[in-house]
């Protein structure tokens, strides 16, 4: 008798226990005029509220790691960036002071091997036995031609390597900036994009943005991504809501519960966010 007893209760426990949930709601957006733009077409799912907190969480992780990562790749950047145009500068002045040494030189030698041509042309028309004074002093002036001649060629070796210097510190000094985070793709359509094999119910709300979603029982949140014009931009929606408990429950997708961006996408990114 007393197997019968429990039996019967489990049955009744069985019975009253529900067999599903019934959501309903809106999805509209307050303006600043006190009108309620309501958003038709929206597609609202019911996922898992752990899975989806979850899944929203390590979105947002991703997103501020990869804006710390651009932040930090854009100061280290810039930091190198100043230290390279300032050894730049140096080595510019270097380079313009060898090539400047070299353009002294090589006027020096020019004027030096005037001096030789027109003393030897000068010795020639001097009788033979006075010409030992002048040959003498013509020697001299060979002689430092030569040395400008070696100081000339270490002048353009060092201009050379200047040259080098030069070309490879302003290479450094013109490397290109990193991605700006400001491109970076926001938190927003990142949420919207997102998507959710795991849900287990889903629904699309009517003209009037209203919806009525039969799911089983136990704690779900409604996802949901949405958009509408203002004047030459676009508003961008995301929704992660927790559903109240209880065999009946509604839930309004406002502008006060979202994640909203505004900015201007692309027909492919809105299909994405769909």
């Amino acid at each position: 008798m007393r197997k019968i007893l429990l039996l019967l209760v489990a049955a009744m426990l069985t019975a009253c226990k529900p067999s599903e949930r019934v959501i309903t709601g809106q999805v509209f957006i307050p303006t600043q005029g006190g009108a309620n733009v309501k958003l038709g077409g929206v597609k609202v799912l019911a996922v898992p509220a752990a899975l989806a907190q979850q899944r929203e969480k390590e979105t947002s992780a991703a997103y501020e790691h990869e804006i710390y990562l651009a932040e930090k790749a854009t100061k280290d950047w810039q930091e190198e960036s100043d230290r390279a145009k300032q050894l730049a500068d140096k080595v510019y002045q270097a380079y313009r002071q060898s090539h400047m040494e070299v353009t002294r030189l090589q006027g020096e030698l020019e004027r030096l091997r005037t001096i030789a041509s027109n003393n030897a042309a000068a010795t020639l028309r001097i009788p033979v036995k006075s010409r030992e004074t002048a040959v003498e002093a013509n020697k001299k002036v060979i002689d430092a031609i030569r040395s400008i001649e070696m100081q000339l060629t270490e002048a353009n070796k060092a201009a050379t390597s200047a040259t080098e210097a030069r070309d490879k510190t302003a290479a450094e000094a013109a490397r290109p900036a990193p991605a700006d985070p400001m491109q970076i793709l926001a938190l927003a359509p990142r949420l919207a994009r997102l998507q959710w094999p795991e849900a287990i119910g889903q629904v699309t709300t009517d003209a009037d943005g209203k919806f009525l979603l039969r799911i089983k029982p136990g704690e779900v949140a409604l996802v949901a991504s949405g958009m509408r014009s203002v004047f030459d931009k676009t508003e961008l929606y995301f929704w992660r809501v927790p559903v109240p408990t209880g065999e009946q429950a509604e839930v309004m997708l406002t502008g006060s519960n979202a994640r909203v961006m505004t900015g201007s996408f692309t027909s492919s990114k809105k299909a994405d966010a769909e």
